[in-house]
């Protein structure tokens, strides 16, 4: 796997109440479902995991993420 190009460049397109949500909506992901028991994420934490997808897949292929317009 190639390694990113800058470390922090994707992390500082979110805000800490988005990075906490990202954390959470990760664990959940890997853990089978939501806290709640539902097996679907929310629009924000799709939102989220939408930008920061595309964020990384930017860094992976050599570009700044930073450049990028993730945000509506």
């Amino acid at each position: 796997m190639p390694r990113p190009t800058r470390g922090g460049a994707i992390a500082g397109a979110f805000t800490p109440a988005e990075l906490e949500c990202l954390v959470r909506t990760a664990g959940e992901t890997v853990g089978g479902g939501n806290a709640l028991g539902h097996g679907t994420l929310s629009a924000r934490q799709r939102e989220l995991a939408e930008r920061a997808y595309a964020l990384l897949m930017a860094d992976l292929a050599g570009q700044d993420p930073s450049t990028l317009r993730t945000r509506p």
